[in-house]
Formats: structure tokens, C-alpha cells, sequence
């Protein structure tokens, strides 16, 4: 349950690039489960790993909820830089369904309402924030983030297998079909 399939051009570019230098460069990221580790962060470095002959990868391991973990790897995801759009709208969508249980002071329309009742709001929203951070309107991150909730994972799944590359417009019409 990743929120992005494995490309296997960034498999090939980090197989290219261990192969050329120290092997793998950074740590791969789990979480400890009751019934072992769960993968947070690094699949395209585990991916190349058996292409490099290795059995064993540095991890680092986190105590965390799975909400905890599922919000690193949206950062994970956004952070990278080459996501596509479906990437970015499915990472989007899931930081601030996460972003929004932690700090529900912050989801749209709740500030308002606990203005009315003498509450001051301590966190940004969910869009005011994002947009911040990775230099974007919060305007665009909402459209973003509504594109991506729109989306069920059969959804994600098959727009994955298109052959030609969606667009962020294509997106946001398929967001206006699902509502």
C-alpha cells in the first residue's frame, strides 16, 4: 500500500549511480509493526538493491503511528522533485488527510467555527502551508490535494498504465467526473 508504484528509470538511475560510486547513499526508512517492518520511505533504493547484489541495506527505524509514517513518505514524495502529476496529487491528497487528523483545528471551515466559540487557530491550513513549503498558491495545492482525493486506488492503479503522460488539467477533470 505505497502511495506511488516503483519507476524503473529512478531503479535504473540509482543502480547506475551505486554502481559508480559507494553503493546506495542513503538509508531506507521502516517502521516497527507488531508483526515485523513496514517500509516508510525508499523504495526505489530497495528495488535496486537485488540488480546490486546485495542482501542487506542500511535502515533507519522509526517508532510511529501508521498516520505518522503514510505523512513521511507524502514528504518523502513531495520533497523529491520529480514526481509526476498523479504523484504529486496522490502524496498531496494523503499529507493532508493525515495533516488534517493531527491538527483538525486546521481543516477548511473549522477555523471559523472555533473563532465563533473565542478559539484562536495555532496551525496554518493544510493549503496555506503545503504551498509555502514547496513554493506553490495554497489555491493550487487545494486543487492538487481535491485531484488526489478524488482518486481510489483502482483509479491510481490504471491511470499509472496510461501511456501517454497526464497532465495536472487531465486530473482535474477527472476529480469533477468522480465527485
Amino acid at each position: 500500500e505505497r502511495l506511488r508504484d516503483v519507476d524503473p528509470k529512478k531503479v535504473d538511475l540509482i543502480v547506475q549511480s551505486a554502481s559508480e560510486g559507494q553503493g546506495i547513499r542513503d538509508a531506507i526508512h521502516v517502521r516497527k509493526t507488531g508483526t515485523g517492518y513496514v517500509l516508510v520511505d525508499g523504495r526505489h533504493r530497495l528495488a535496486a538493491c537485488p540488480r546490486l547484489g546485495l542482501d542487506d541495506v542500511e535502515a533507519v527505524i522509526w517508532k510511529c503511528t501508521a498516520d505518522q509514517a503514510r505523512f513521511m513518505e507524502a514528504d518523502a514524495n513531495l520533497s523529491n522533485g520529480f514526481l509526476t502529476p498523479l504523484d504529486m496529487a496522490v502524496s498531496l491528497a494523503e499529507r493532508k488527510r493525515v495533516y488534517e487528523k493531527m491538527y483538525p483545528e486546521t481543516r477548511r471551515g473549522a477555523a471559523s467555527a472555533a473563532a465563533r466559540q473565542g478559539h484562536e487557530r495555532t496551525e496554518m491550513s493544510f493549503c496555506d502551508y503545503v504551498g509555502e513549503v514547496i513554493g506553490i498558491t495554497a489555491r493550487q495545492a487545494r486543487r492538487i490535494a481535491s485531484a488526489g482525493e478524488a482518486l481510489e486506488s483502482d483509479d491510481v492503479a490504471a491511470l499509472q498504465g496510461v501511456s501517454r503522460h497526464l497532465k495536472m488539467n487531465d486530473l482535474y477533470e477527472i476529480a469533477k467526473v468522480s465527485e
